[in-house]
C-alpha cells in the first residue's frame, strides 16, 4: 500500500483529511518522546502506559469537551505506535 491509499483510508475517503490525520499523530509521536524518552520497560509497563492514556481521554469526554477529546485520543494513538514500534523493548533506542 502506498502513502496516498494509506492516507485516503484514515480520512474515510479523503486524502486530504487522512493527510492532516497522519501528521497530527506524527507531531502528538514527537511530543511524547520528547517529554518521555524512556516509553516503558517492558510489555506490561507499555499496556500500563496506554491504559493511563485511555483514562485521560474517559476524562477529558466525561469532563472536558470535544476539542480536549480528540486531543486525549491522539494521545492513545501515539503511546499504541510505540507500543507497536517496539519502544517498550531493550532496543528501543536503535534506529534503522
Amino acid at each position: 500500500m502506498n502513502l496516498r491509499t494509506a492516507a485516503w483510508m484514515i480520512g474515510n475517503g479523503s486524502r486530504f483529511r487522512g493527510h492532516d490525520i497522519v501528521c497530527r499523530i506524527a507531531r502528538r509521536c514527537r511530543h511524547a518522546r520528547e517529554k518521555h524518552p524512556v516509553f516503558a520497560e517492558g510489555l506490561p509497563q507499555a499496556v500500563g502506559v496506554i491504559a493511563e492514556e485511555m483514562r485521560e481521554l474517559e476524562q477529558a469526554m466525561l469532563h472536558e469537551g470535544p476539542e480536549r477529546t480528540v486531543e486525549e485520543s491522539l494521545d492513545v494513538i501515539a503511546t499504541a505506535i510505540r507500543l507497536v514500534n517496539g519502544e517498550h523493548e531493550e532496543s528501543h533506542g536503535e534506529k534503522s
